[in-house]
């Protein structure tokens, strides 16, 4: 009997112990924030989105990240939608649309991957450019989006170049 209770409180510990960590890896406090002002959007429309926190939203980008051998770590997950700036009506754009995403932390040398869940169920990779702790990348289509971050190294102070002085011998 003792060793059924103690099993059951483990067992329940456990199950509390990973919903907060899904939670958190996902919360909003995770430093990502889409930036509506950055972004390129159609004439009339806005970027409507929603923090997806719930472990199983959660759960399937990461095994997405994992299945397509994205490195670094899943920071957040979103869904993000462009909408008419007046009525929030879902809109299709014509072509590519340009997402400008802020991520606490990041460096103009980390590498950043969104994961886009497709129409079809599918999930892809887009490449991102950071700077200035921004990451921007482009989309035709809107909806689950996982940011994924690898932490890259600082370039050597200096730009990386050594040159000696001609004249003193004193490296820079």
């Amino acid at each position: 009997m003792k060793k059924r209770i103690l099993s059951v409180a483990l067992a329940f510990a456990l199950i509390l112990c990973m919903g907060a960590m899904h939670v958190f890896a996902a919360s909003p406090q995770g430093g990502v924030a889409i930036d509506e002002t950055g972004s390129v959007t159609p004439a009339g429309t806005k970027l409507a989105y929603t923090v997806m926190n719930d472990a199983a939203t959660v759960n399937f980008m990461e095994a997405k990240r994992q299945e397509l051998g994205v490195a670094g770590s899943l920071m957040a997950v979103y869904d993000i939608n462009l909408v008419n700036a007046d009525t929030y009506a879902p809109v299709t754009p014509d072509g590519d649309v340009m997402v400008r995403v802020n991520i606490s932390g990041l460096a103009s040398y980390d590498t950043v991957t969104v994961l886009h869940e497709k129409a079809d169920g599918t999930v892809e990779k887009i490449a991102a450019t950071a700077n200035n702790g921004y990451a921007t990348f482009t989309t035709s289509s809107f909806s689950l989006f996982g940011f994924c971050v690898e932490k890259g190294q600082a370039p050597a102070e200096g730009g990386g170049t050594t040159a000696t002085s001609p004249q003193t011998g004193v490296y820079r």
